[in-house]
């Protein structure tokens, strides 16, 4: 009777570190230090022209505007040593608000209120309108 021996289960190659900041990412790219797919390199040529399509975008949103599928995005994230596409967004991010000096605040100070002529200013304590 043969023995029955499990088969050799495949090991993958130990990732590389994910990249610290966009210019590490810009390097591996460069240098070649990974085999990408067709898709892969298109989703990261795009993305490398307009970093706030990877910064501000969800996976379906970058994989429609990169014509490739979600499946893609999210293993060209994995190539590169990223848990997933939140890790990959980071470093563009990060990128963004270097470029910008810091996070842009969109937020309305807290004593705006919306109507629908447009937005009043109150003063907090006394809630007189203070310009409309």
């Amino acid at each position: 009777m043969p023995s029955k021996t499990a088969a050799p289960q495949k090991v993958r190659p130990r990732q590389k570190a994910p990249p610290e900041n966009l210019s590490e990412l810009k390097e591996r790219i460069v240098y070649g230090q990974l085999a990408l797919s067709e898709d892969s390199q298109r989703l990261l040529g795009v993305a490398l022209e307009d970093p706030a399509l990877i910064a501000f975008g969800t996976v379906a949103s970058v994989a429609h505007a990169c014509s490739v599928s979600m499946a893609t995005v999210a293993r060209t994230g994995r190539a590169f040593g990223f848990g997933g596409f939140r890790d990959l967004r980071a470093i563009f991010r990060t990128y963004i608000r270097h470029l910008g000096g810091g996070a842009p605040d969109f937020s309305l100070p807290t004593d705006t209120v919306a109507n629908p002529q447009g937005f009043r200013r109150f003063d907090g304590d006394n809630h007189k309108v203070l310009r409309e």
